[in-house]
This record gives structure tokens, C-alpha cells and sequence, in this order.
């Protein structure tokens, strides 16, 4: 069995993004559960139906800006983990400029066809009461569609740049500006759906504003201005993010088939459950999906260094994060169903019942729907994109449409069944599916890579040279190649050693590609202190006498290497030789 080296780097880089990413997610939950929770309160029954008819325009929308959001963010986390700066910029212009586009006609669209929109949704003219908030409501969250995919976007792309503080203030400021207004529009000036749409177009704006400043101040690739936006790759973003947009989908048709079939059997009150448990899935799994979005951005930088071994940590540390901050939260909405009920406005009468015995029954689901978000997660970050659409596909619809459609005839006592059995069902049949017939090829390359971590120890070093002299070797690197590969791996890391790491320690990271038309990428990342050591040359890393001496061999491989490049991400330092 092959030996795992030892790796420092995943675990430390995954905590840096956790923490502000489930700070954002839960702020999202309550921002997404906000108007649930003010308008049930306010409404009760008809006011959580509304919500709940509203649920596949939402779903629309997730399906581009969600879609375009992850497949551009992963595109643009590789290039940059290879280097391509410009790139990566342009790509992220064109993506923004794409989903603008789309905003502003899907807004006007909607308002164009609004009343076959609503029957559609079934929104049924008879109860007018129902009807007109389900189309104020509706109307105005349409027509903010542009506000929607800017800020989503923006996000994804933000946690793919090292700059997840940034995405995780901006997103829980803007959460916590809905949830502020919600309260203000609707409980205190009596506005009713109109508020809390309002309150979370208010939101949306916040966090574009506090994205845009942001960026501005700190001067990353993420720009607007130049505008030199690409369409190049754009299709592979699409592909890319593929699985994530079309459980969208799949959750636009089983929404659509779960309140027509909900109202026929009970009228306004399953509905209202139906939504609450929508809602309470908010808050369990944005925490599965904050662990998915951590280790998104890893895993990418991982893909794109062919680091098998720091994918596969990566995936690991997640999948035990995810079970257990996601089992806590829905351990705790199991014993406690009465509080959810109370929070959402549903307080006696028989939705209370059913609204306890429905979410007793959904709970457990939610945590084996986490894993397989997270594992969808991971295999589109990797570049598994069947694997990922494989999950997707059959919780979303294979399973799930026809489970709908068998329970349909159960009644509204043992329709919520649905949700766990569809999760267990689908994540057996995607782990077999995958077993059969989708792992072959996965990891052919793996043998062309070369990863080692090591101390910051003479020792250390000699061993490394030799290890990474004998894979040069063997994939039939010239006399040259080796000489310029040892070369570049000991005077790097010599420079982190001496300017880096001063007198202290530190973990040096290698990772050598051989390619198979024969030349090698070479990524170094470091813990020490901001360090870049393609910059000795300009005299700034120490006396002129000690400059000569160390600079020497780093502006050998600055003339003789293909190119390189060198950046700070996650709190360490990453660089990136062609030979």
C-alpha cells in the first residue's frame, strides 16, 4: 500500500476557511429563513404558502447564478494555481458580464409573463388572498434577478481568491440587513410579503456595495476596469458548474409537484408545512454546504497542482466537519420540533401536528444529504464532473420525482418520508454507480506527480534532492531538466529557509508534475511570513553582500525557467516553476 506522506498544509488552509464561510452560512440560513419567519409570524398559514409558491423562481435563478458561480470560481482558482494571472481575469470578467446579461432578461421576462408565471405556480385566482401575495411577492424578487447573480457571483469568486473574510463580512452583513428589515417592513410597518421582498433586495445590495469596496481596496485580479472580459472557457464554467445548477433544477420540479399535490390533499396547511421544512433545510444544509464550500477551493488548487494526496485530505477533513456540525443541528431539530413550529408562526391547530411529525421525520435526512453534498462538491472541484452530476441527478430527480410521485398517494402523514429515503437511496445507488463504472482512468496521472512535505532541516533537504532526482529519472528527464529541477528546488527553498523562516521552523511543501510532453511544474508552498523570492533581485533581501551570495542561483531560474510565478494564498506562499 503507498505510503501517505505526512501534509501540514490542508487541515490549517480548510480551519482558514471554515470559520468565516459557516459565519456566512449561517447568516444566509436565517437571511433565507427571515421572510419565512417574519411573514409566518405575521400572516400565519397564508403568508408561509405564499413563500412556499415562490420557491421555483428562487430555484430559477439558483440555477444560472449558482451554475455560472461555482463552474467560474473552480476555472479561475486553477489558473491561478498555474500562474495564468491574466487569465484568470479576463475569465471572471466575462463570466460577470454573461450573468448581467441574463439578470436583466430574466427580470424583464418575468414581469412581461408574470400571470402565466403564477398560474403556472399555482397560485389559483379563487383565493385572492393567497394570489396577491403570491404575486407581490414574486414581482419584486423578479425584477431583482440582476442583484441576485452579482452578489452570488461575487461570492464564489472572492472565496476562490483568498479573500474569504471579505465574502463571509459582506455576505452576513447583507443577511443581517434583510433580517433587520424584514423585521422593521413587516412586523413594525405592517408591508407584509412587499417587506420582505424589499428587506431582501435591500440585503442583496449591501453585500454587492461591501464586494465592490473590497475589492477596490485590495487590488486582486478580481477587477472590472480594464474591461477585458473573455468568453474563452466559458463553456467549460458551464459544464463545470453543471451538477451544482441543475439540483436547481430538479428542486424547481419537485417543489412545483410537491405544492400542487399538497394542495390538493389539504389546502393552505400542508403547504405551510411543506415550506417550513424548506426552510428548516436552509439551516441544516448551508452548514453542510459552507464545508463543501471550504474545501471547494482547495480542492481546486489541489486539481490544478495534480495533488492527489491534498485532494483526498481535503475531502476527508470536510466529510468530518460536515457530519458533525450538520448531525449537532439536526439532532437538536429533532428534540426540539415544538420551537421550530413556534419560530415559523405555525403555533396550533393540526399544522402544528403535522409540522412536528413532519420534521421529526425530514431531520435525519439532512445528514446524509450533507455528505452527499459535500461529495458532489468535491468530485466537481476535481474535475469528476459525471461523479457530481451523477449525485445530483438522482437526488434531485431519478429518486426523488418518482419517491414524490408513490407518496402522493400516501397521504399528508407519510409524504415527508420522501426526504430520507431519497437521500439514502440516492448516495447508495451514486457510490455504486460510481464504483461500476465512472472511477476508471480517475487517477492515471497520479503516478506522474511527486508530492513531499518537509521540516525545515538540512537533512530534510538532502533527502528531498534525491527523491526528486530519482522521479526525474524515472519519467526520462534530461541530464539538463534534472539539473535545473534540483537547481531550482534547493535554491528556493534555501531562500525560504534564510529569509522566510529567519532562525525559526517551518513545513516546506513540494510538488513536482512530470508532463507528458516532457517538461515539469514545480509548486513550492511555505508557512513563513510573506516572502517572495523572485523579488531578492531588487536588493531588498538583505545587504548587498549577503543579496549577491543568495540571489544568485533564484535569478538563474528566472532566466532559464519557462516561466514562474509566486502569490500568497490561504496564509502561506505559493510558488510555481515551468521547466
Amino acid at each position: 500500500m503507498k505510503r501517505r506522506s505526512m501534509d501540514y498544509f490542508t487541515v490549517r488552509m480548510f480551519i482558514r476557511q471554515l470559520i468565516p464561510i459557516m459565519i456566512s452560512a449561517v447568516a444566509l440560513a436565517f437571511g433565507d429563513m427571515a421572510d419565512a419567519i417574519v411573514v409566518g409570524n405575521r400572516m400565519g398559514v397564508t403568508g408561509l404558502a405564499a413563500i412556499s409558491i415562490s420557491l421555483p423562481v428562487f430555484m430559477v435563478i439558483n440555477i444560472i447564478m449558482h451554475g455560472l458561480g461555482s463552474g467560474g470560481s473552480i476555472r479561475y482558482a486553477k489558473l491561478q494555481a498555474k500562474g495564468e494571472k491574466e487569465k484568470a481575469a479576463a475569465g471572471f470578467q466575462g463570466v460577470i458580464l454573461t450573468a448581467v446579461f441574463f439578470g436583466i432578461a430574466l427580470a424583464v421576462l418575468g414581469n412581461l409573463f408574470l400571470a402565466p408565471i403564477l398560474e403556472m405556480l399555482g397560485a389559483a385566482p379563487d383565493d385572492k388572498e393567497l394570489f396577491q401575495a403570491s404575486r407581490t411577492y414574486i414581482q419584486i424578487i423578479i425584477s431583482g434577478t440582476p442583484l441576485f447573480f452579482i452578489s452570488y457571483i461575487l461570492n464564489y469568486y472572492l472565496r476562490s481568491d483568498d479573500q474569504e473574510k471579505l465574502a463571509g463580512f459582506g455576505f452576513t452583513a447583507g443577511n443581517l440587513t434583510d433580517i433587520s428589515l424584514n423585521i422593521i417592513l413587516v412586523l413594525g410597518m405592517r408591508m407584509g410579503v412587499k417587506g420582505a421582498a424589499w428587506a431582501t433586495l435591500a440585503g442583496l445590495i449591501v453585500s454587492v456595495s461591501i464586494y465592490l469596496w473590497g475589492m477596490y481596496r485590495n487590488k486582486s485580479c478580481l477587477v472590472m476596469l480594464p474591461l477585458r472580459p473573455s468568453a474563452e472557457g466559458l463553456g467549460e464554467c458551464i459544464r463545470v458548474g453543471l451538477s451544482t445548477s441543475s439540483q436547481y433544477f430538479f428542486s424547481m420540479i419537485f417543489i412545483l409537484t410537491a405544492n400542487r399535490m399538497l394542495m390538493r390533499l389539504g389546502g393552505s396547511a400542508p403547504v405551510a408545512v411543506f415550506e417550513m421544512i424548506q426552510s428548516t433545510s436552509f439551516l441544516l444544509l448551508y452548514l453542510y454546504d459552507g464545508v463543501a464550500k471550504a474545501a471547494q477551493p482547495l480542492v481546486s488548487n489541489y486539481s490544478g497542482e495534480r495533488n492527489q494526496e491534498g485532494c483526498r485530505k481535503t475531502l476527508e477533513t470536510g466529510l468530518i466537519w460536515g457530519t458533525v456540525i450538520g448531525g449537532l443541528a439536526a439532532a437538536l431539530v429533532m428534540a426540539f420540533p415544538d420551537a421550530v413550529c413556534m419560530l415559523l408562526g405555525i403555533r396550533s391547530g393540526e399544522a402544528l401536528r403535522l409540522g412536528r411529525h413532519a420534521l421529526r421525520i425530514y431531520a435525519p435526512s439532512a445528514v446524509i444529504a450533507g455528505i452527499s453534498m459535500i461529495l458532489e462538491s468535491y468530485f466537481q472541484a476535481s474535475s469528476q464532473e459525471k461523479s457530481a452530476f451523477t449525485i445530483a441527478f438522482l437526488r434531485g430527480a431519478a429518486v426523488l420525482i418518482p419517491l414524490t410521485v408513490l407518496f402522493s398517494f400516501t397521504g399528508t402523514e407519510y409524504f415527508w418520508f420522501v426526504f430520507p429515503l431519497t437521500e439514502l437511496i440516492s448516495l447508495i445507488a451514486a457510490l455504486l454507480i460510481r464504483k461500476c463504472f465512472l472511477t476508471q482512468g480517475i487517477n492515471a496521472d497520479e503516478g506522474r506527480v511527486y508530492t513531499k512535505t518537509i521540516r525545515s532541516k538540512d537533512e530534510d533537504m538532502q533527502q528531498l534532492l534525491k527523491e526528486a532526482g530519482d522521479f526525474c529519472g524515472k519519467w526520462e528527464s534530461t541530464i539538463k531538466q534534472q539539473f535545473f529541477i534540483n537547481l531550482a528546488i534547493e535554491e528556493l527553498c534555501m531562500a525560504i529557509l534564510t529569509w522566510g523562516f529567519g532562525k525559526n521552523e517551518g513545513y516546506i511543501q513540494i510538488t513536482l508534475i512530470a508532463e507528458q510532453d516532457g517538461s515539469f511544474e514545480l509548486h513550492i508552498r511555505d508557512d513563513a511570513v510573506s516572502f517572495n523570492p523572485f523579488s531578492m533581485d531588487s536588493g531588498k533581501a538583505g545587504s548587498e553582500e549577503d543579496f549577491n551570495a543568495d540571489a544568485l542561483g533564484i535569478m538563474v531560474i528566472k532566466e532559464k525557467a519557462r516561466d514562474f510565478s509566486y502569490r500568497r494564498y490561504q496564509g502561506f506562499n505559493t510558488l510555481v516553476v515551468r521547466i
